[in-house]
């Protein structure tokens, strides 16, 4: 898709932008915006040549979230703002200001020691999930399918890095089953057979699962994948023909697996750990309002296509 130009947004009212979220947004409770570091640059590669020849397009990160900000209370949704990977300090402020939700992964929240942070220890102000569906799924990640994956299709650029990677991983799964252990969820027994398992079992899935929920963070998402225990990925970044991306089936139907075991056994487990309404929300809210939307104050002159003549103040 070609890049929004930011003095042609500008020019226009952010008319476009504008459309896009409000196309997003209508019916939905949640909106999750991906690559959220692009409201504040882009890198644009110019067509037919090569990344080397590329450059940062900035664009107005306080303006385009007031907009976000806007669109989400007229619509009554939240947003989620897909933070993942190298993002600025600027962003994650600005994000954190405008109430947009960051987005934590159980695979990346690590302390400084390398060891898996505890629940306590994820933001109120996040939606928190295991995997996405550009990662590996739970049971690929234990069994380093993506890893093989992606080795199989050379997109390592050194096996160095493979093997490193692949040495990694087989040290996070004792450092997880440990972090369960410590929290309370598996027996010290069962740390020591998830050494020989081949597949993460039921009852390891529902553990990590458990573990995620008792973080205080505002969402929690769960991947039918992980439920049926599918081992290779929805999407593998880096390909387009190699992998067939977003053309996978459930092994079940869907009705099947709300019916089955892991899913009962796991949503009992869900339940019990998040049966709280969000603690954050603003207590004189209506009953029926069940979900977090960005509140901000800015001083900003809109253009008047956005029916605002003059400053708005965003609450």
């Amino acid at each position: 898709l070609p890049p929004l130009r930011p003095d042609r947004l500008r020019a226009d009212g952010y008319r476009f932008f504008i459309e896009t979220l409000r196309a997003g947004m209508r019916g939905a409770g949640a909106l999750r915006i991906d690559h959220v570091m692009g409201l504040m640059r882009l890198f644009w590669i110019p067509e037919g040549r090569s990344a080397r020849e590329g450059a940062y397009v900035y664009y107005p990160l306080d303006e385009m979230l007031a907009i976000v900000a806007i669109e989400s209370h007229r619509h009554r949704c939240m947003v989620v703002g897909e933070d993942l990977g190298t993002v600025e300090d600027a962003v994650r402020d600005a994000l954190a200001k405008a109430d947009v939700l960051s987005y934590r992964l159980l695979y990346f929240e690590k302390r400084h020691d390398g060891r898996f942070s505890p629940p306590g220890s994820y933001p109120q102000a996040a939606l928190v999930a295991i995997s996405t569906h550009d990662l590996a799924t739970f049971a690929g990640w234990w069994t380093a399918e993506d890893l093989r994956g992606r080795l199989a299709l050379d997109l390592f650029p050194d096996l160095a890095v493979f093997d490193k990677q692949l040495m990694d991983r087989a040290q996070e799964r004792i450092e997880l089953m440990q972090a369960l252990q410590q929290a309370g969820l598996v027996s010290r027994e069962e740390v020591a057979e998830a050494a020989g398992l081949a597949l993460p079992s039921a009852r390891i899935v529902e553990a990590a699962h458990a573990f995620l929920a008792a973080a205080p963070s505002a969402l929690m998402m769960v991947q039918l994948e992980d439920v049926a225990g599918v081992v290779p990925q929805a999407n593998l970044p880096g390909t387009v023909d190699e992998h067939p991306n977003w053309r996978r089936k459930l092994p079940e139907p869907v009705a099947a697996l709300a019916a089955g075991e892991r899913m009962r056994a796991l949503g009992e487990a869900l339940r019990a750990a998040r049966p709280r309404r969000i603690e954050t929300a603003d207590r004189n809210a209506s009953p029926d309002l069940q979900t977090r939307v960005p509140r901000a104050t800015y001083r900003l002159q809109f253009h008047k296509d956005f029916g605002f003549d003059d400053a708005i103040r965003v609450l």
